[in-house]
């Protein structure tokens, strides 16, 4: 069973806080704050390097360069145009070792511009 965990990222301040600073906020802080908040959900699994995998990051994984986002209840990215990829099939298939967080939507979102030179 994954963990449920989240991070959020500060819409007025523009700064991404981790599970660890936001576990003790309250509850109706959580709650009535969704216009200042948005909370980022974490897949329940590692890169390579052992960083945590949560929506919109986005990461390396060979030749694409891609966002992590949820779709059908799954987390995975758009591989091709036609085509979702899921980060259970990518486990399934024993190469969850090959993805790498290069950033994330909110603090990198130019790098979904910028061409995968690997």
């Amino acid at each position: 069973m994954r963990e449920n965990k989240y991070r959020a990222w500060d819409k007025c301040n523009k700064k991404m806080y981790s599970y660890k600073d936001i576990e003790w906020w309250p509850i109706r802080a959580l709650n009535s704050d969704a216009d200042v908040y948005e909370f980022i959900q974490y897949t329940g699994l590692k890169d390579k390097k052992g960083k945590e995998i949560y929506e919109g990051d986005i990461i390396r994984y060979y030749h694409y360069k891609r966002k992590i986002e949820k779709t059908w209840g799954a987390f995975g990215f758009q591989a091709e145009r036609d085509r979702f990829m899921t980060l259970h099939e990518i486990c399934d298939a024993g190469s969850i070792h090959k993805i790498e967080i290069i950033g994330n939507l909110h603090e990198s979102p130019n790098l979904l511009e910028q061409r995968c030179s690997d």
